[in-house]
């Protein structure tokens, strides 16, 4: 079905469904620095937006159901007035319209309790609410105009206060955190045989192996405490920090790229990763932390413990 047989449908189902109702057309919108919403009524016209406070810690879930809340507060202050006792409030919030219709106890926010309230207040005076979906970007007018309205907000000088939620002040405080921990890994991670590896601290969905000795060594390998002989010495627990082998510091990236020793072993893994359309064959590839997908890290890492378990150059490999 295109987007114009879409349209007609939707405009067909609103009108045959809703011609003795008023329409009002919600949305929200959301940016990286702000939140907000809109309606629109058509048959008025009339058009109100507002911007959110707190905008970054808001969802665009959010933003959706306060512009229903907002629409709904204002059919109960202009109801006397309305010809119309009946309204539509027309949203491309599907989400949205399935959290109002499943509300279940402890899943409740203040934002949702209000909606429910306003729904009860608006029964009992004899105005009756319905809640229908529309299709986003269709050509559908009264949604395209909230989009715009709601867009427009984030312009807005002045947000509009509304308290945060539960989950928003976790999201707070987990952002605070996760920002603090970022910075204080900025500040140390070049003195870190990881930094190499990892330039965040974000996890990574691929850095768990099947074998636990196995994940164990591949770890110690990218935080540099592993049984190789330059770690070993700094503990003086070795009076020579060099390979046996190459009379060089044994340290992972010794291991990995450049020992004698394990020339061939290395020929084998490298040639594995060209295989899986891995062409880069330096310390950070094949620990984990290039720019690949997760399902091609993973079969780098699987190719690594090949290399680790072929390698036996660690007691527990």
């Amino acid at each position: 079905m295109c987007l114009e047989e879409i349209k007609n449908l939707t405009l067909e189902t609103i009108q045959i469904r809703y011609s003795t109702h008023l329409h009002i057309y919600t949305d929200g919108s959301k940016t990286k620095e702000s939140t907000s919403a809109g309606m629109f009524i058509p048959s008025i016209p009339h058009e109100e937006n507002w911007k959110i406070n707190h905008g970054p810690l808001r969802s665009i879930m959010m933003a959706e159901l306060y512009a229903i809340m907002k629409s709904m507060m204002w059919l109960a202050m202009h109801s006397p007035l309305l010809e119309k006792k009946d309204a539509v409030i027309l949203t491309d919030s599907k989400s949205g319209i399935e959290v109002l219709r499943n509300l279940t106890p402890g899943q409740q926010s203040s934002l949702t309790n209000t909606i429910r309230n306003l729904a009860i207040t608006l029964f009992e005076n004899d105005i009756t609410i319905t809640l229908q979906w529309v299709p986003s970007h269709v050509g559908v007018d009264g949604n395209e105009q909230a989009d715009r309205i709601a867009k427009e907000a984030n312009s807005n000088l002045i947000p509009i206060p509304y308290p945060l939620e539960r989950k928003e002040i976790k999201r707070m405080v987990n952002n605070a955190m996760r920002n603090t921990w970022q910075r204080n890994y900025d500040s140390i991670k070049h003195d870190l045989h990881i930094g190499i590896i990892k330039p965040n601290i974000e996890s990574w969905t691929w850095s768990f192996y099947e074998k636990r000795n196995l994940e164990t060594i591949i770890t110690r390998l990218r935080i540099g405490h592993v049984e190789l002989n330059a770690y070993l010495h700094n503990f003086n627990m070795l009076d020579n920090p060099n390979c046996l082998h190459c009379n060089t510091p044994e340290t992972p990236k010794h291991y990995l790229m450049s020992c004698t020793k394990f020339t061939n072993e290395r020929a084998i893994f490298k040639q594995r990763l060209i295989n899986e359309e891995v062409p880069t064959f330096d310390v950070k590839t094949v620990m984990g932390g290039g720019a690949f997908p997760s399902e091609k890290q993973k079969v780098i890492i699987k190719t690594l413990a090949k290399f680790i378990n072929e390698t036996k150059r660690f007691s527990s490999g």
